[in-house]
């Protein structure tokens, strides 16, 4: 009788055990998403069209119970005086505190986190994509935009990027159709193959031409 309560502790204690540990990790993805959510701004690497982007913005909407998934939008802002904005949305979801983003209509984009630092204030590590990894480094928008925050002109960026001087030529804005590019879903699905082949196409981490 002893060696059967014997056997009977030794199983709930197993039981205990696991579900603590289930619960840490579960506990470590809520507080990964809540030190997520909301807006930052910083450097995501990204280009469109070749064109290498002067900043971007990213904003985390957590939904449903708890902070673990979510939908989002990034926001990219292109041109000497970054006011060529290029917008992605995607949702996301965070499983074993690895971030993983799936962006609509833009599969290229998608991409996971696990290498990252993650705090109130910044936010920085790798993103892993399909073809490619790069570094990214963003602030807290809420805290450190007023004082950090711009896209406009920067002589080092221009004279790096388009020679010193600043044409149409140079930043091929007449594959901009308008101010913020953001191609609708049903937009998308409705375009033949064609059309959309030739759209300019947004690359994160490498210039694709």
């Amino acid at each position: 009788m002893k060696t059967k309560y014997s056997h009977i502790a030794l199983m709930s204690l197993l039981l205990i055990t696991a579900f603590s540990l289930t619960s840490c990790e579960i506990d470590r993805d809520e507080n990964v998403g809540y030190q997520l959510q909301g807006h930052w701004f910083g450097d995501l690497d990204m280009y469109y069209d070749g064109v290498p982007a002067r900043g971007s913005d990213i904003i985390f909407y957590p939904e449903g119970w708890g902070y673990r998934q979510g939908t989002g939008t990034q926001i990219d802002y292109y041109g000497r005086y970054g006011n060529t904005q290029v917008r992605h949305d995607f949702s996301y979801y965070i499983e074993n505190e690895v971030i993983y983003l799936t962006f609509y209509d833009e599969p290229d984009l998608d991409c996971t986190i696990s290498r990252y630092g993650l705090n109130a204030d910044n936010f920085w590590g790798s993103i892993d994509g399909s073809y490619s990894s790069t570094d990214f480094r963003l602030r807290n928008y809420d805290r450190y935009w007023e004082s950090e925050g711009y896209y406009g002109y920067d002589y080092d960026y221009d004279r790096r990027y388009y020679g010193g001087y600043y044409t149409k030529q140079a930043l091929d804005l007449d594959a901009f159709d308008t101010d913020t590019i953001n191609i609708p879903a049903a937009t998308r699905a409705a375009a033949s193959q064609d059309t959309l082949a030739s759209q300019p196409k947004a690359t994160r981490g490498v210039n694709q031409q």
